[in-house]
């Protein structure tokens, strides 16, 4: 589960984004992720047990990824880095759950774009 490191954040949050396009466009994927968040949002206990299971063990590989990122001055050192990674991810759950426009590799690309300026030093 661990992020890419290439050495090159913006880079590697391209492959991720892009796919998490992919995931999230998939008629595999996305029906089942769609009702999941649907219960999810119902159900205390199923929200509870996929944030230990799932979103608290994929931060600490993203944290790894962006504190390297630190270190490397491609991001500044004061910054919280929980909501950096939401900087990338929340403009495609956004766009993915509302439907108001298309989820696409653009606009994933435009995304790590403006993220990395906001986290730039």
């Amino acid at each position: 589960m661990a992020l890419p490191d290439t050495g090159d954040l913006a880079a590697d949050m391209r492959l991720v984004l892009r796919a998490t396009v992919d995931e999230f466009t998939s008629p595999d994927f996305e029906p089942l992720f769609r009702a999941l968040s649907i219960e999810s949002l119902q159900d205390p206990d199923l929200q509870q047990q996929i944030v230990e299971r799932i979103y608290r063990p994929q931060f600490e590989f993203v944290a790894t990824r962006f504190r390297s990122a630190q270190d490397a001055g491609q991001v500044r050192p004061d910054v919280d880095l929980a909501v950096a990674f939401e900087l990338f991810m929340a403009p495609l759950f956004y766009r993915w759950q509302s439907g108001a426009h298309h989820l696409t590799h653009d606009h994933a690309d435009a995304v790590v774009d403006l993220a990395m300026r906001a986290l730039a030093p």
